[in-house]
């Protein structure tokens, strides 16, 4: 894996650390102790203290990263083939593409393996706060 992409996962992994303590506290401040029997408060925040306002804008803010790196990457790696083939003959090739990493792997998925003691709370994450403009163009 390119290590900006391994370094921008463990930078995630830490905030959302830091972050953890105060919102299962929050949330075990409001929820009821009878799971058959959800409360106002389990009722308004459903998918679990994953949906908490600060842990969303982490996980967007990261999202994000790791499309610009993936477009970066993009952009680094599209170079144009030679017009005349013969002319590379002997020349070491270009280096393959970088690495593509798809964000959801990173703020979600991979965390199973790289931080199990925040995956159970982010695996319950049902959509991506990240919204697309009309080119389509993650936002």
């Amino acid at each position: 894996m390119d290590p900006r992409y391994a370094e921008t996962r463990d930078r995630y992994v830490a905030e959302l650390r830091g972050l953890m303590p105060d919102i299962l506290d929050w949330w075990a401040n409001g929820a009821s102790d009878n799971p058959d029997a959800p409360n106002d408060f389990e009722k308004r925040w459903p998918a679990g203290p994953v949906a908490h306002p600060r842990i969303l804008e982490v996980v967007r803010r990261y999202f994000l990263l790791v499309d610009a790196l993936n477009t970066e990457n993009r952009v680094d790696s599209a170079e144009p083939l030679p017009s005349d083939p013969e002319s590379e003959w002997g020349v070491e090739p270009p280096p393959k593409p970088r690495d593509f990493v798809r964000p959801i792997d990173i703020v979600v998925n991979d965390l199973e393996r790289v931080a199990p003691d925040i995956y159970g709370v982010m695996a319950a994450l049902v959509f991506v706060p990240v919204g697309e403009d009309p080119d389509g163009e993650p936002n």
